[in-house]
């Protein structure tokens, strides 16, 4: 359950568990890469910031992420 804004995504952890040791799944561009991949585990216990560049190289886009515990957790 989420949200995506321009640059802001904004998850509910489907469970109550830590956010400490998550890993995110993703869809893009097969030449489009990311720094810092979300696919490993990640500390998302505050926000975090992944930059997205496109196939062109040159074009760079910065993403927060903010994963909240399950509501009632």
């Amino acid at each position: 359950i989420g949200a995506i804004g321009d640059t802001d995504i904004k998850v509910e952890s489907p469970t109550n568990g830590e956010l400490m040791k998550l890993k995110a799944t993703y869809n893009m561009s097969n030449c489009a890469t990311i720094k810092r991949g979300p696919s490993s585990t990640t500390d998302y216990t505050n926000p975090v910031s992944f930059t997205g560049i496109a196939d062109d190289g040159k074009t760079k886009k910065v993403y927060k992420v903010t994963v909240s515990r399950k509501s009632g957790s």
